[in-house]
């Protein structure tokens, strides 16, 4: 490699690297009671975005919202699957359910799947609405119902074709008849 591409190869790495770091992390799909949902992760914190933290029905983003059991099993069905949660890095994005008070201090309520050892064990985590942590968000999978078959253009070819030829041999068996008789 010349030595005067090295720099820029250098300074797109490092681009590279920062950008993805800014990036939401990439969908990953999961159905928890029937429903698909793709989850990705927001790094934000509840004071920077409060409208994310609400069901989807109310413009939010976490359909388990204001469900501890359901947002326990999304956080198991997602666990690192989005990447670990700085600072700490030993766990998946927050699944966060409930606003709360502990002492004097607001906070969000969330589950996370840890994934250090013990490995597939759940931390109850309890951050200030002010923290910025990576929390998992939720956009619903809406699969269309199956459109019937609509017969193409070809088997009704075949089928004129089929009957063309039909009526052509009706036709020589009909000459054939009366040269006959």
């Amino acid at each position: 490699m010349p030595r005067s591409l090295l720099p820029s190869v250098l300074v797109g790495f490092a681009a590279t690297a920062l950008l993805s770091q800014a990036l939401p992390a990439r969908a990953f799909e999961v159905t928890v009671d029937g429903e698909t949902y793709d989850i990705t992760a927001e790094v934000t914190s509840y004071a920077a975005s409060p409208a994310r933290f609400d069901l989807i029905a109310n413009g939010g983003a976490m359909p388990w919202w204001g469900n501890s059991d359901l947002a326990s099993r999304f956080a198991a069905a997602v666990g690192n699957s989005l990447g670990n949660n700085p600072p700490s890095d030993e766990f998946g994005p927050l699944f966060a359910f409930q606003l709360a008070q502990v002492g004097m201090d607001d906070i969000v309520d969330t589950w996370t799947q840890l994934i250090v050892p013990p490995g597939n064990s759940q931390l109850n985590y309890q951050p200030l609405l002010s923290e910025t942590w990576r929390y998992a968000v939720a956009t619903r999978v809406v699969t269309p119902p199956p459109s019937p078959a609509v017969p193409g253009p070809l088997p009704i070819l075949g089928v004129s074709v089929c009957f063309g030829y039909a009526r052509r041999i009706r036709r020589r068996q009909r000459a054939s008849l009366r040269m006959d008789g």
